[in-house]
């Protein structure tokens, strides 16, 4: 398994909890899990600790990072500076392939709200924005989306963004967004994404209980 696949899948493994925040590493069992030696699960770490997925205490261990209601106010902030306007890029380069995987997601999203299947709304919700981020062609815009971890909260809160907004107001947000691309108006579709996430974030810092300009109030 090449190390970029290592680093994938360990990186998964956390965003699904498949391995619990405030474990210790046991680098022998975890590559024999994955199917790698060591040395890429190492790179693979290495890399993770880089981006605070994984601490290692010198002459010690390494750790699954505790991940706390203020780290996930400001991961999920992250959105506001980075969707709005990669959305206004997508717009500008808007293709009728975009719109179509935009048009299935949030159908996907409609019918999982439907079922209350919540992880599937979650997993769609995220896919439609990183499909935007990916049509904006910004190649470091993107990087800089995957490795804030935004897709970590969902997993990491029982989907409680989803709860706080409302799952049928979150899909007809998302049409609103899909009409804005579709129109190719550049300026409208950023300011419709900005305030979904805008909303999104109130919502969300109200479900937490904390605000994410206390959380970086200094204590």
């Amino acid at each position: 398994m090449p190390i970029d696949h290592t680093y994938e899948k360990l990186k998964s493994m956390i965003y699904r909890r498949q391995l619990d925040a405030g474990q210790r590493i046991v680098e022998r069992t975890l590559a024999s899990k994955l199917g790698v030696s060591r040395i890429p699960l190492r790179e693979g770490m290495i890399r993770l600790e880089s981006e605070g997925l994984i601490r290692s205490i010198p002459n010690s261990s390494s750790y699954i990072a505790e991940i706390e209601p203020k780290d996930l106010v400001e991961i999920y902030s992250m959105r506001l500076w980075l969707e709005p306007p990669a959305t206004r890029l997508a717009t500008l380069k808007t293709s009728k392939e975009l719109t179509r995987r935009l048009n299935e997601l949030c159908s996907k999203m409609a019918k999982a709200v439907a079922g209350e299947e919540h992880s599937r709304v979650d997993e769609y919700d995220y896919r439609f924005h990183h499909a935007i981020i990916e049509a904006s062609g910004h190649s470091r815009l993107q990087r800089a989306y995957e490795t804030a971890h935004i897709q970590i909260v969902g997993f990491y809160t029982d989907f409680l963004a989803q709860k706080a907004v409302g799952a049928d107001r979150l899909v007809r947000q998302h049409q609103q967004i899909i009409r804005a691309i579709q129109q190719g108006d550049p300026d409208r579709s950023e300011k419709v994404a900005r305030e979904h996430v805008e909303r999104s974030i109130v919502n969300f810092e109200k479900k937490l209980g904390i605000r994410l300009e206390s959380s970086a109030a200094p204590t």
